[in-house]
């Protein structure tokens, strides 16, 4: 979204010494895109593993002993 106003404001002005600065901003926005795409695709490629139960917790105990 950030990059694509600074695009936006950069074609409307279309002055390149008044729109050198916010050029400036590209890569550093282009870098963010590029991390957010790699840490997207890492979870889809592994994906958290849901925590497990220990053997030693009985779940139903506690769900039983509140109904009496």
């Amino acid at each position: 979204m950030a990059l694509g106003t600074i695009w936006l404001l950069t074609v409307v002005v279309d002055n390149e010494t008044r729109t050198s600065a916010l050029n400036d901003l590209n890569s550093i926005f282009l870098l963010v895109v590029a991390i957010e795409v790699l840490w997207a695709l890492g979870y889809t490629l592994w994906p958290k593993k849901r925590p497990t139960l220990s053997p030693l917790v009985d779940v139903h105990a506690n769900a039983t002993s509140g109904q009496q």
